[in-house]
């Protein structure tokens, strides 16, 4: 909408006032968000910071809980939650069940890559790095397992 008067359009942002709402949050171009609201009946701007705005929609409290050891970086997104975790290479042993008639298990005990998981909310992620430490630049590989 354009105005005649230029100061028009800053003192109110999206052109229409508020009517049946108390208040109304505008988003604005660049990731800006403008807040307006009724004030002693006079209609009030305030410009917000996206924490301010984050800070006002998340009203539960938020523990990661214990977080499992080598995991490297975790956040949130709109998937959900989300994390990274590398384990480095080791020695690892595997257990077998119901490979033979007497139904006793075998155990492996077999070299193996180091592994990085990322989790991001209902899907998981894992590939293979020869890195014996995490490192992001490090060249990531598909793991070579039967069922992955």
């Amino acid at each position: 909408m354009l105005t005649i008067n230029p100061m028009q359009d800053v003192l109110n942002p999206d052109g229409y006032p508020l009517i049946e709402a108390d208040a109304k949050l505008l988003f604005l171009k660049g990731g800006h968000y403008c807040f307006q609201y009724r004030d002693a009946g006079k209609e009030t701007y305030k410009f917000l910071s996206p924490e301010t705005v984050r800070a006002a929609f998340q009203h539960e409290q938020i523990d990661s809980g214990w977080i499992p050891s080598g995991v490297q970086r975790l956040g949130i997104c709109k998937q959900g939650q989300w994390f990274v975790q590398f384990i480095p290479p080791a020695r690892r042993t595997f257990t077998f069940t119901n490979l033979t008639e007497d139904g006793e298990p075998i155990a492996l005990t077999i070299p193996m890559m180091g592994l990085v998981f990322m989790l991001c909310g209902d899907s998981c992620y894992v590939w293979a790095t020869n890195f014996k430490i995490f490192n992001a630049e490090a060249p990531i590989y598909h793991v070579p397992l039967p069922n992955i």
